[in-house]
């Protein structure tokens, strides 16, 4: 794997590459940062078999997590073992972050068991070795779960987390943010993302990218919940693939126009992406419609508070905005900046 290293003017610091310690089949890179120092730490699942499983037959883990660090002046590289197993969680996602005082963060979705989906976050403060800082882990908050469905799905909600000594659980939640709050708490952030694809007789094939309700969960220092707040979201593209003897090609909309972009602000959190206009002032009940390939909609944005207070404004309506119509809307065209945010768009 080869690394460059640059500083903050795109001027070259170091490239090296390093030989990974297991094939391919054994270890995968989930993560990687830089730290201060240029020093480059990577992430790694390493399975105890070529089998790529994440437990064995009689239920105990065929991996570990370990931390490698190469090191930007001397090019040396550490390896470490991890500590994430001695946590009486069962992690499911975790990556690298931006953390507190300009220091290093991982953080995750954990479950209470290998078959269960994910019940709650964590995070822990990294220092470049195989030992972890201030971990805290928080359980999503089931009475926030239960006011975003009607009376009915409430009942079987709370029948479901009594089986589940009261845990919620989510499935396809991937974490795609994390800020440091002032107090020293963090605020999670991730969205509901999955893939299915559907093979035709043909040979083309169908990719369907759903992106989906975001998830926004507020700590304090000690890891105890502030907050758990849930945005309604659904976005849907799909990519064709056509394949015939000699041609193949694609069409369709890809992950173009999905996601959403996270900003901080005066210890506000604004969530913003591409929207159906149906969902303008929708109830916490009500049912989000989805946008398909990234036609039209509008831009939405969601603030929700210190408090946790939540409040909906329309950016932009992509169809008629001060007499232009406005294309390729991308969350990595939402720009911070000193007094609020910027975002770019073209215009015909």
């Amino acid at each position: 794997v080869g690394y460059h290293v640059f500083d903050g003017d795109m001027n070259p610091l170091w490239d090296r590459e390093l030989e990974l310690p297991e094939t391919e089949a054994k270890l995968d890179v989930i993560s990687y940062c830089i730290d201060e120092n240029t020093n480059v730490h990577l992430l790694a699942k390493i399975y105890s078999d070529d089998t790529r499983k994440d437990y064995k037959k009689d239920g105990t883990m065929n991996f570990d997590f370990e931390f490698f660090r190469i090191e930007g002046e001397s090019g040396n590289v550490v390896r470490e073992k991890s500590r994430l197993k001695d946590q009486n969680i069962i992690i499911k996602t975790l990556s690298f972050f931006a953390g507190r005082n300009g220091n290093i963060m991982l953080a995750g979705y954990y479950g209470d068991s290998r078959k269960s989906g994910l019940n709650g976050a964590f995070t822990a403060d990294f220092e470049g070795t195989g030992e972890l800082y201030n971990f805290t882990a928080t359980p999503f908050d089931v009475a926030e779960f239960k006011k975003y469905n009607k009376p009915r799905k409430q009942e079987k909600i709370e029948k479901k987390t009594d089986k589940k000594d009261g845990q919620v659980t989510l499935n396809n939640l991937q974490l795609r943010d994390v800020f440091v709050h002032a107090d020293g708490g963090t605020i999670s952030i991730g969205e509901i993302f999955y893939i299915n694809i559907v093979r035709q007789k043909n040979g083309s094939e169908i990719r369907y990218y759903y992106s989906e309700d975001i998830y926004a969960m507020r700590t304090d220092a000690e890891g105890k919940l502030v907050w758990f707040r849930k945005i309604p979201k659904k976005q849907m593209n799909y990519n064709q693939s056509v394949g015939v003897p000699f041609l193949s090609y694609s069409m369709g909309g890809g992950r173009e126009g999905l996601g959403f972009a996270p900003l901080m602000h005066k210890d506000n959190l604004y969530l913003i992406f591409l929207d159906n206009e149906n969902n303008i002032g929708l109830t916490p009940t009500e049912r989000a419609t989805f946008i398909v390939n990234h036609k039209g909609g509008i831009v939405n944005s969601y603030k929700i508070d210190a408090g946790g207070k939540v409040s909906q404004h329309t950016i932009a309506d992509n169809k008629n905005y001060n007499g232009f119509k406005l294309y390729q809307f991308n969350i990595d065209r939402v720009m911070p900046l000193n007094n609020g945010f910027g975002i770019e768009f073209y215009v015909k």
